[in-house]
């Protein structure tokens, strides 16, 4: 079963939950990953990550991933050690 965090708070955060098929679940916690603008540096550079303020995902390691465009954030994402 896919977990997924709150959607109650997404449209203030500018978040937006990613789909199993575009993003792999937190290694950690199993929640589906959320997707949003980051504001350090360029304007293209979106951040992927478990859980932030918005969400009410309470994992212990809080993993996230920063990319200079949404698709090198979401392959920094679904990269995982073998």
């Amino acid at each position: 079963m896919t977990r997924y965090p709150s959607t109650e708070n997404l449209d203030a955060c500018n978040e937006t939950i990613l789909e199993p098929a575009e993003a792999r679940p937190c290694p950690f916690c199993g929640v589906q990953p959320v997707i949003k603008p980051w504001h350090g540096g360029a304007p293209t550079k979106h951040m992927v990550s478990c859980a932030d303020d918005c969400d009410e995902v309470e994992c212990s390691a809080s993993p996230s991933v920063v990319g200079n465009t949404r698709s090198e954030a979401l392959a920094r994402w679904n990269t995982r050690a073998a």
